[in-house]
């Protein structure tokens, strides 16, 4: 067994600013763990472990930092997506039953659990911190109420 802790972070502003990065937030500062097990291999970040593949593994060992496109921003997100299903069981399954476009690279979203029939919504993009993630069936009904949203399959 081989784990590796890694400190992520954001990108550092660039002399010409022309790197894409996401805004800065302390949200992505944190540390996190890489374990290569038996032939597989994880990543540990904020409560949560996901499985990844070998050259995940290995990308985030060698380059933990944040910025578009890169491994350690898609880990990130995969955490944040399992982090808003665990509520519900680990292995549930859940389906998309309403995406609304807010705005550009915005949307809230209303899922089933298939095993309950359970519904929960979300909502994620150029949103306020209480905005972001799991969110309640009224705000929800508030952000899907703006004039900005465009309805999307």
């Amino acid at each position: 067994m081989n784990i590796r802790f890694i400190n992520i972070e954001q990108l550092p502003v660039s002399a010409n600013e022309s790197i894409l990065r996401p805004a800065i937030s302390d949200e992505f500062n944190y540390i996190a763990i890489a374990i290569e097990c038996a032939g597989k291999h994880y990543y540990w970040a904020n409560g949560i472990s996901i499985e990844i593949t070998q050259d995940e593994y290995a990308q985030i060992c060698a380059n933990p930092k944040i910025f578009y496109f890169s491994v350690a921003l898609d880990l990130h997100h995969r955490i944040i997506r399992s982090k808003l299903t665990q509520p519900f069981g680990i292995d549930t399954q859940s389906q998309c039953i309403e995406r609304i476009r807010l705005w550009t690279n915005t949307f809230a979203e209303k899922w089933r659990v298939i095993q309950t029939g359970r519904i929960y919504h979300k909502a994620y993009g150029h949103l306020k911190s209480e905005y972001q993630g799991r969110i309640d069936e009224e705000t929800y009904t508030k952000l899907t109420k703006s004039n900005f949203q465009e309805k999307t399959k």
